[in-house]
């Protein structure tokens, strides 16, 4: 049994470094400034190779997308924008990979992906304030992660599930504002919120989102 162990824990090692599929060569600087340690990517083939069933694989792959954003925050609150790059683009590796395989499970699990998705776009928001120097890449990630998400949904749901999905994933700011900019949040379908320095009562002009349209008040 051992020895089956080593045999296999070889060949994901080789599979590592030899993968086709990297669009650039992994050096030693990448792996000392990655987020993520050798040792957590052995772990991590590891749990989704031993995920028989296309659903647990979708499952693995969630929580471990749900982890490199944990990594990535705790990594913003130090300061260290780098690792928070890396972070958030291996998160957004691991979405992608999700992606190719939603369309091969039952409602359930989909329900399950959808939250977590919902749940992660906003701690990427949360990331930024923490780190505003990597707005773009974070913004670029969000809408990456979004509109995969939401393809694979319209597939298998329709036009209207998709749509509900990125009015709640998506990120929407007050005018004037953005990323780590202190703009609020509006996320469709989820009420009504009002642009800073403005109000709804008194006639006071100002910017609201409702279902995820703009509209202008007090004009």
């Amino acid at each position: 049994m051992r020895s089956k162990t080593i045999v296999l824990l070889g060949f994901l090692l080789f599979t590592f470094f030899i993968s086709p599929g990297k669009a650039e060569a992994f050096s030693f600087s990448d792996f000392l400034n990655s987020s993520s340690s050798f040792m957590t990517k052995v772990k991590e083939g590891i749990e989704y190779t031993f995920a028989f069933t296309v659903s647990k694989k979708v499952q693995v792959l969630e929580k471990q997308a749900t982890k490199r954003l944990e990594e990535a925050k705790n990594e913003a609150q130090k300061g260290e924008n780098k690792k928070v790059e890396n972070s958030v683009k291996t998160y957004e590796k691991i979405k992608d990979q999700q992606s190719l395989l939603i369309d091969q499970v039952d409602k359930v699990v989909v329900e399950e992906v959808k939250t977590q998705t919902i749940n992660q776009q906003k701690t990427l928001k949360e990331i930024v304030v923490f780190a505003p120097n990597n707005n773009q890449v974070i913004e670029e990630v969000h809408n990456t992660v979004v509109e995969n998400v939401k393809n694979v949904i319209e597939y298998k749901e329709g036009t209207t599930a998709g749509t509900a999905f990125e009015d709640k994933a998506t990120h929407t700011y007050a005018p004037g504002t953005g990323p780590g900019e202190g703009g609020i949040k509006y996320e469709g379908g989820e009420g009504q919120q009002w642009a800073p320095g403005t109000s709804g009562s008194g006639g006071t002009s100002g910017h609201t989102y409702e279902g995820g349209q703009q509209v202008i008040l007090g004009q």
